[in-house]
């Protein structure tokens, strides 16, 4: 039984399992400094969940994040793939960077409140070409600063599905 959780430490591990910590409703805190992996569900409904420690994740699953409401903060580094609903509904969501992401899979930064503050999104900044974006992403996007890289802007305001947000889109 994880119900009381706060933290996960875990210096070591590459890979984190499907539903490793799902529904921890007490987990504030993830370290995971050498995790290149994130399965499904993984975090999925850690409604506490603060602060997440990803520097060497290249992939996260489906639902890996669904429902963490009070997440604020990502900055996945080496990330290269954002899958289905990876951080749906984390509502609180107000800064996301994903230098190196070259998809995002639908709905991943889908939530509720499309009006929450000030949102700003650091996407493939460290990329020559434009990350494919899938449908269902609006409620973020919409209401967000999406810095690109500069060299990219016109492409990224042509892209699919991008180029609905070109009036968003800023270089970096």
């Amino acid at each position: 039984d994880y119900s009381n959780l706060q933290e996960v430490n875990l210096p070591n591990v590459k890979t984190l399992a499907t539903s490793s910590f799902n529904n921890c409703g007490a987990l504030t805190t993830v370290n995971l400094p050498k995790c290149e992996y994130v399965g499904n569900q993984s975090f999925y409904e850690c409604r506490s969940l603060t602060t997440v420690t990803l520097p060497k994740c290249t992939f996260v699953g489906c639902d890996a994040f669904c429902n963490c409401d009070a997440l604020t903060t990502i900055n996945l580094l080496c990330c290269e793939r954002l899958e289905a609903r990876a951080f749906q509904y984390c509502d609180a969501l107000t800064k996301v960077g994903l230098p190196n992401c070259s998809y995002i899979g639908e709905y991943a930064l889908n939530t509720v409140y499309s009006d929450v503050g000030d949102r700003s999104i650091y996407i493939g900044t460290s990329l020559s070409t434009v990350c494919e974006l899938s449908y269902g992403n609006e409620s973020f996007l919409s209401n967000a600063r999406i810095y690109v890289p500069a060299a990219l802007v016109d492409e990224y305001k042509q892209a699919p599905n991008w180029s609905n947000y070109a009036d968003h889109i800023f270089g970096e």
